[in-house]
This record gives C-alpha cells, structure tokens and sequence, in this order.
C-alpha cells in the first residue's frame, strides 16, 4: 500500500514537536507523499501556539517543493458540552480541523461525559472547514 497523505502533523509552534512546516514538507517529498496537512495545538494546549498562528497560516502556499499543505488545527475539546478552543473565525478559514480530547486541556470525565463533549462538536455553528469538499475529492477520485 502506497501512503499519500499525512493529515496530523505539528510543528514546534505545538510546543512537544521537533520539526518546521518546511522539514516536513522535505520528508514528505522524499516519502513520494503528494498532501500533508499542519495540524498544530489549539491555544489551550500548553505550550501550544496562540490563534494568531493559525489564523496566519493563510499566508503560506498551496503547495511547497511538489506536496499539497493544508492549512489546519488540531483543536482542542475544551468542556463536556463540546467546546472549542479555537474560534470560528479561526477555523472558517482552514483546509483541515481535528478535535481531540486532551487531558491537560479537560480532565478526563466518564464515558457519559466525553460522549456528552464529542457529540457537542456536531452541535455547535460550524464544524466542516469551508475547503471540505475540496479535500473530499483529492481523498476519494
């Protein structure tokens, strides 16, 4: 199986990564991927960087040195209802966004509610970043 893409990368502006956006996109090249997707940390995340990064990924390019980047956020769940800890203005803009519970962001509740704080997500104004149907046609064509 040939690897295309790797949609969870963070850079040192996540605070516990090593590489820059652009050693990734050199590893990516030589790896024969075609898409790699910048997925820093969300603001709560400690260390993480704060929501003017993200916002300002709208200046990088498309494309570097033959890889796709999408411009995106692991954004943290920060409370059982669902929760973000980026804002919308924020999240409207990108290619890629993952949600993720994190214990440092929320401490860990019981099953009830983290379900409780995952389904929040579907609940709130905005949740598929507007490149989405772009992305579904590089994934499945």
């Amino acid at each position: 199986m040939k690897l295309l893409l790797d949609t969870h990368i963070h850079t040192l502006a996540s605070g516990h990564a090593y590489s820059t956006l652009a050693e990734y996109v050199e590893m990516a090249r030589e790896k024969g991927l075609e898409l790699i997707a910048q997925t820093d940390h969300g603001p709560a995340m400690p260390g993480g960087p704060h929501a003017f990064h993200i916002g300002n990924q709208r200046v990088l390019p498309e494309e570097m040195n033959g890889v796709r980047v999408l411009k995106g956020a692991e954004v943290n769940i920060i409370d059982f209802d669902g929760r973000l800890d980026l804002e919308e203005r924020y999240m409207k803009n990108l290619d890629f966004v993952l949600a993720s519970l994190h214990d440092v962001c929320l401490y860990p509740g019981n099953r009830d509610e983290n379900t409780r704080a995952s389904l929040g997500l579907w609940k709130t104004s905005m949740w598929m970043p507007s490149g989405t149907q772009e992305i579904r046609h590089f994934l499945f064509t």
